[in-house]
């Protein structure tokens, strides 16, 4: 899930539709391709842990307090009100936690994931990446409309994905015979792909 939607916020941002490119392998190597957007969502689980810890004790300290309530055959109005709020706070918890957790899971990592994504897009943007030189099946080799060194976005099983400067060229595979990086070129932290 991580995988998928940081490939999603990457490409969005190039115009480029990748769900709709997406194969059935690429579904389940999206993680693997990129596994800093998995570290970020992993990096949850401490904040989780967290919440758990405070709503153990939490629910701890209510239960104690629902012991200690007297067993009045005949309790005043006060005591039935504490009593049921007390028992239905300690019901409620398990059902409500279980949705408070996997929000916190899904909502903080989808916030680092976003925050990854566009990070990676900005750097390409600002002419950062892996430069590459193209070379397609018809022996041709391919160029931005400036003659600069295309930027390398990733792949997936069927497609490459480069950036001119400008606007993003998705290319299928059978079209290229190879793609080379351009010596001395600054690697970055761009999109890992298949070549």
């Amino acid at each position: 899930m991580a995988g998928l939607f940081h490939s999603y916020r990457y490409y969005a941002q190039f115009d480029i539709p990748i769900l709709s490119l997406l194969q059935v392998g690429d579904f389940l190597t999206a993680g693997v391709q990129e596994p800093m957007a998995l570290l970020l969502v992993l990096s949850t689980l401490p904040i989780v842990w967290l919440f758990d810890a405070i709503n153990v004790r939490v629910r701890g300290r209510m239960r104690r307090a629902l012991a200690r309530l007297p067993d009045i055959e005949a309790p005043n109005l006060w005591q039935r009100l504490r009593r049921g709020f007390l028992q239905w706070q300690t019901r409620r918890r398990d059902a409500y936690l279980r949705f408070m957790y996997a929000g916190i899971l899904f909502g903080y990592g989808w916030v680092f994931v976003s925050i990854y994504a566009d990070h990676q897009v900005q750097r390409i943007r600002e002419g950062q990446g892996r430069r590459v030189q193209v070379f397609l099946a018809d022996g041709q080799s391919l160029a931005a409309a400036d003659g600069s060194a295309l930027r390398y976005l990733g792949a997936v099983a069927g497609y490459v994905f480069l950036f001119d400067g400008s606007k993003a060229q998705i290319l299928p595979v059978q079209a290229i015979s190879r793609i080379e990086p351009i010596p001395g070129a600054k690697a970055s932290n761009s999109h890992k792909g298949q070549d």
